[in-house]
């Protein structure tokens, strides 16, 4: 009967349970050298003569291990070292609580539930005295302990109360404190495993906390296994740096003094608010190790401390109390907070030593393949997956201190050779007629977006102005106006309206106006008329303000549009943009950042130069500007003309080299075989400026001092904008506080909604992800939708087979913007994917096409498991399709009348599939409709091309 047998069978069982704990977690990397891992053959009734070494990479995860009775691990090796404790005391304490081990998960029920074991008492009662010789407890040992206090079930207490010398009376003394108990006490029971269900077994003892692994998954913050004084010199390699940082702003230590104790005088309460400024920057260090994976140890050993206060004697600093040593793995690392000669008041220097092992860990790559079905999708895809393990001592954690220590200015900006966390968002139009309220309710179809009209299109580009002068927090001269320029040119003509709005003023003043005149030629008096006529209250240029920038700022677009208002020789922006160049190169107008070298057409912070602000510079990028793409007339979204012309991307997206990349590989899409690159690509044009598809500007994450610490953040923001394409916004950052930080987000989204303007015209802000399609994500996939490419053979017919792929290439582009998708970007490099979203935000989509570039980086198995193939096994051209996912960042505090809910996403679905199956004739009707409006867009081109011969 297992139930039975006791835990130790020789005598020396609990001095060696009380070794295992104290012994190998003291002496465990000695012992891990001699023995690397126990025998194969172990005793599982035993488990105190399990040797299990206790090494960094077994601590660090012996948190999701259950505990046992008096908060002591099962596994004795668990056990940590506790603060004072001395080697007598673990010894006794194991020993007292030896018996409970056995078994490692059972669970005792008070509830009047009895399980199987305590059922058959009566049985075990009779045997036990039959079968007490062969199992007998150590005779040196005796357990002084009422069986009341015991907190196993009646049986243990039986067999754990009798010894040789008085077996048959100590059992009958047993049954007397048994039968007493149970009657004072509620019945108990032992039940087994974590169901209670399971039959008893000796690997009980290893089960695991899963609810530690989980919601969320996080490691103990602290840590207690250091590698002892030779194995430190012997097998680590030794390096160190100085950081040496500004210290915060004093009103920031300020918002965290109110945690702080106050000094006795003021000598003293000077001195600590001067360490204390230091060691805002020195705890944030420490913050960002513990949340990438570093554990503490809390009490540094002396061995450790004394190399430590060496190598900083020899760097020529002094130490102080302030000493920390982390831990990730084998990689260990220790911060100090040093004081230098002739240290300024104002900086912090924090000195950083690296301990890792001499030998590098070595990850191999493991080549997963396996079957996949996405969520809505009918197959099980191929799928291919290399598992890849980084190797934590590559990463670069100088960079990280200096980005953190310099707050992701100047040179130390966030990149991606770091982690940081990130979050992407859209600025995406609102359509007033392509409702979701009407597509539910089968007034309006899906496929049935329409082109945005000539009036919608500019006043987008008025709204986008004001959506970036609400991000960058600007105000208006004087404080309080809510003044703007609207675009002074007829939406479907281009020419100067007539009719244009007027600034509206307390007092009725007639509008002065300018001619350029001599402006062009030099001629200063005019030029000086000209920026008197700029600074004129009512008169002049809308000016903004804010805490940092100079006076008379104001913005590129409505410097433009304020000068077509103004000027009667200026009739299109392109010449005001040309006025305005002149007075940049001339001096008189500058950059606020002094970072462009021309003036851009867009949301750009210029200033005119005074004698105050000659020598004005702003070195913090605190401002989001962005440059219009192909706004100065009117450019449509359903390129009829190139599908005509069979030119994919005609006009959107600009497509641009670049310089980083390297030549990619191409596919044929005859054979679906790749080709190696051209050796020689073009090289660029030196004189060629470079453009720059995405910036960067700093987020004030925190602007009401909510956290007691300086909160940054980093924005990544598309550098071009057009109505007929996303604008996407990536958030950055490392010292951040996620609910902050969400708070931050939510208000641009309601404010996002609510900008003043005209009511004909929207936005709204909503997340998506930064990997959509599952590029680097094992357990997610897009849904294959393929084309019905049989019914269009006859359509194609007339041309060219490599016509015939781009044009229906084209028409898929075609099909998206008509069921309201959106590109999602203006200006692309010629290797990236070129995506589309829904106006929703719920859904996103590419095109799987070569000219498209989009699946460069991703597996081409999956189209060929489900696409069709031709009778000699190659892969048509003319088997083409999308690849659909789900926004699934559209959370439910992201719903509204804009988004829809899942519904509205079903029936998207479902009605794109009958559209590319060509049900009920559908696709074949686009296609109709398509040509016959690409035939009139050729005839038109020729006509104007005849008339300008």
């Amino acid at each position: 009967n297992q139930t039975s047998q006791v835990l130790f069978s020789n005598p020396h069982s609990f001095s060696r349970a009380a070794q295992s704990a104290d012994t190998y977690f003291l002496v465990s990397n000695l012992f891990a050298r001699l023995q690397a891992r126990p025998k194969a053959l172990t005793n599982p009734f035993a488990p105190a003569s399990i040797r299990i070494p206790m090494v960094p990479g077994r601590r660090r995860w012996a948190h999701t291990f259950p505990m046992g009775p008096n908060k002591l691990p099962w596994h004795f090796h668990h056990l940590r070292q506790t603060e004072g404790a001395t080697k007598q005391e673990v010894t006794v304490g194991i020993s007292t609580c030896a018996h409970l081990v056995l078994p490692g998960t059972s669970k005792r029920i008070i509830n009047g539930l009895v399980s199987k074991r305590t059922r058959h008492y009566g049985k075990l009662h009779t045997e036990f005295s039959s079968r007490h010789k062969r199992i007998l407890s150590p005779s040196n040992y005796e357990l002084k302990r009422e069986a009341s206090e015991r907190k196993d079930s009646v049986s243990d207490d039986i067999r754990l109360s009798f010894s040789s010398s008085t077996g048959n009376q100590k059992k009958h003394n047993a049954d007397g404190s048994a039968k007493s108990s149970t009657s004072k006490k509620k019945k108990e029971a032992i039940i087994w495993g974590p169901t209670g269900v399971e039959p008893w077994s000796a690997s009980m003892i290893t089960g695991i906390d899963w609810k530690s692994l989980t919601i969320p998954a996080s490691l103990p913050t602290t840590f207690d296994v250091v590698p002892c004084a030779e194995e430190l010199n012997r097998d680590y390699i030794h390096n160190s740096y100085v950081l040496i940082h500004a210290l915060p702003p004093y009103h920031e230590y300020e918002r965290k003094k109110k945690n702080l104790p106050n000094g006795n005088n003021n000598s003293e309460k000077e001195a600590d608010d001067h360490m204390e400024r230091q060691r805002i920057t020195f705890d944030e260090l420490i913050d960002q190790r513990l949340s990438q994976g570093f554990q503490m140890i809390v009490e540094i050993p002396a061995y450790v401390k004394q190399k430590m206060i060496d190598t900083i004697r020899r760097a020529g600093y002094t130490e102080t109390e302030y000493n920390r040593l982390l831990s990730i793995g084998r990689i260990y690392h220790t911060l100090s907070l040093v004081i230098e000669d002739n240290q300024s008041q104002d900086t912090v220097v924090i000195y950083v030593q690296q301990h890792k092992p001499q030998h590098l860990f070595q990850p191999k790559s493991v080549d997963y393949k396996y079957r996949f079905q996405c969520p809505d999708s009918s197959d099980y895809d191929l799928a291919q997956y290399e598992l890849q393990l980084d190797s934590l001592e590559c990463f670069p954690w100088n960079s990280v201190d200096n980005i953190v220590g310099n707050h992701g200015t100047g040179d130390h900006k966030l990149s991606g050779l770091v982690k940081y966390w990130h979050t992407r968002l859209v600025i995406m139009p609102v359509s007033r007629d392509y409702t979701i309220k009407n597509i539910e309710s089968g007034q309006t179809k899906c496929d049935s977006r329409e082109e945005m009209s000539h009036e919608d299109f500019f006043l987008y580009v008025e709204h986008f102005v004001r959506f970036l002068f609400m991000l960058n927090k600007l105000n208006r001269l004087p404080i309080g106006t809510s003044e703007s320029i609207h675009r002074p040119l007829d939406p479907v003509t281009g020419k100067k309206r007539t009719d244009t709005p007027r600034r509206q003023a307390k007092t009725t003043v007639s509008m002065q106006t300018f001619q350029l005149g001599n402006i062009m030629n030099g001629d200063v008096d005019e030029i000086n008329a000209l920026l008197t006529l700029f600074r004129t209250e009512h008169q002049g240029l809308l000016f903004v303000k804010d805490s940092v920038l100079p006076e008379f700022t104001f913005i590129a677009i409505e410097a433009i549009w304020w000068s077509i208002e103004r000027c009667v020789d200026i009739q299109t922006e392109q010449k005001a943009l040309d006025l305005f160049q002149y007075l940049f190169n001339k001096g008189y107008i500058r950059h606020c950042t002094n970072t462009e070298t021309s003036f851009r057409f867009g949301f750009f912070l210029y200033y005119i130069v005074t004698e105050k602000t000659t020598n004005f510079r702003l070195d913090a990028n605190d401002y989001a500007e962005v440059e219009f793409h192909q706004t100065q007339s009117y450019i449509p979204s359903m390129d009829y003309l190139g599908f005509a012309e069979c030119i994919p991307m005609r006009q959107l997206p600009k497509l641009i080299d670049n310089p980083q990349s390297k030549p990619r590989p191409i596919r044929l899409a005859s054979t679906g075989t790749t080709s190696p690159p051209l050796q020689n690509p073009p090289p660029q044009d030196p004189q060629t400026p470079l453009i720059v598809l995405k910036r960067d500007c700093n987020v004030d994450v925190d602007p009401k001092h909510i956290s007691d610490r300086h909160e940054w953040a980093t924005a990544h923001y598309h550098s071009f904008y057009n109505p007929h394409c996303l604008f996407e916004l990536e958030i950055r950052w490392l010292v951040a506080t996620s609910c902050i930080l969400g708070d931050l987000i939510m208000q641009w989204s309601q404010r996002t909604g609510t900008i003043l303007g005209s009511n004909q015209v929207a936005f709204h802000l909503v997340p998506i992800p930064c990997d959509p399609f599952a590029e680097f994500d094992a357990l997610r996939g897009p849904i294959y939708i393929k084309i019905d490419s049989s019914c269009l053979i006859d359509k194609l017919a007339d041309l060219p087979k490599d016509k015939q792929i781009l044009r229906i290439n084209i028409f898929q582009e075609l099909i998206l913007k008509r069921y309201g998708f959106i590109l999602n970007a203006c200006v692309s490099y010629k290797e990236e994917n070129i995506y589309y979203v829904h106006i929703s935000g719920g859904m996103l989509v590419y095109i799987i096409s070569d000219v498209y570039n989009v699946h460069f980086n991703n597996r081409p198995s999956r189209i060929a498991s489900v696409g069709s193939s031709t009778n000699s096994g190659q892969l048509s051209p003319l088997d083409c399709g999308f690849y659909w996912c789900w926004n699934f960042c559209l959370g439910k505090k992201w719903r509204s009348t804009q988004t829809g809910e899942e519904k509205y996403q079903d029936i998207m679905l479902a009605d794109f599939r009958a559209f590319c199956a060509n049900d009920k004739n559908r696709l074949v009707n686009f296609w109709n409709e398509s040509n016959n409006l690409a035939n009139q867009k050729l005839a038109e081109k020729q006509r104007n091309s005849g008339v300008d011969n």
